[in-house]
């Protein structure tokens, strides 16, 4: 069983309270009804997604400014960049290898050094192996100065605009949820991977009740579960 699953499993006595929740998210992501707390947070979010979606892979100087404020006001956090061409470069050339591609379909591996995440690859769309590892590392350049002291969630954001059917975001509350620590950097590469065997291996069919709920709102399947955890750990106390 996924982590993610885990976490899921306060439905679990009550089949239709998943579904529920879900219609909760998407009453969220659609900023509907009374959600008017979340509303601009939402509305900005396909905002952005549009902006990423028409500059993916750019190596136009002046758009990765613009995406990184983007992002910087999203995540409300005054943001440092690396505005090198090379890192934009670096960035632009791993990433462009991932264009259009979704957690549920790509060619996905982990390896492990004991319990150690060693590396996440994704086969690109040329065929060659892309290092998530590496890809996480060029966007940590652009956004954090190459700073060690990265900002997981910050980063993995970013990632999320970039390949939103692709990359989850990790923040802290979801982290202790799902991994039962706050030690982001070491789990973001497993968080990438459980969100892939939650969606391959379909656990008490969340992933295809996700899938399905897409088309009420128009944003991805991760977008959706990023939500709902979001959600859970707000509103349940999970063992």
């Amino acid at each position: 069983m996924s982590k993610i699953a885990s976490v899921l499993r306060v439905f679990e006595q009550d089949v239709r309270a998943f579904d529920d929740e879900l219609d909760i998210a998407i009453l969220h992501i659609n900023c509907t009804k009374s959600i008017s707390r979340t509303a601009w947070y939402h509305q900005c979010y396909r905002g952005i997604c549009s902006y990423f979606a028409a500059n993916i892979g750019t190596i136009d100087f002046d758009v990765a400014a613009v995406k990184t404020c983007l992002v910087s006001s999203w995540v409300a956090k005054i943001l440092k960049p690396d505005f090198k061409q090379e890192a934009v470069d670096r960035f632009a050339r791993l990433s462009k290898q991932l264009t259009n591609q979704s957690i549920s379909s790509a060619n996905i591996s982990l390896s492990r050094d004991g319990d150690r995440n060693v590396e996440l690859i994704i086969v690109g769309n040329d065929g060659f192996p892309v290092s998530v590892r590496k890809l996480y590392s060029a966007c940590n350049d652009l956004l954090n100065q190459g700073s060690d002291a990265a900002n997981v969630a910050t980063v993995s954001k970013y990632l999320h605009f970039e390949h939103p059917k692709l990359f989850p975001i990790l923040d802290n509350t979801i982290c202790k949820r799902v991994f039962n620590q706050e030690n982001l950097r070491n789990r973001y590469l497993e968080y990438i991977d459980d969100t892939r065997l939650l969606c391959t291996s379909n656990e008490n069919n969340y992933w295809s009740r996700i899938a399905a709920a897409c088309a009420k709102c128009s944003v991805s399947e991760i977008r959706i579960l990023d939500t709902i955890l979001m959600n859970i750990v707000e509103t349940y106390e999970v063992e």
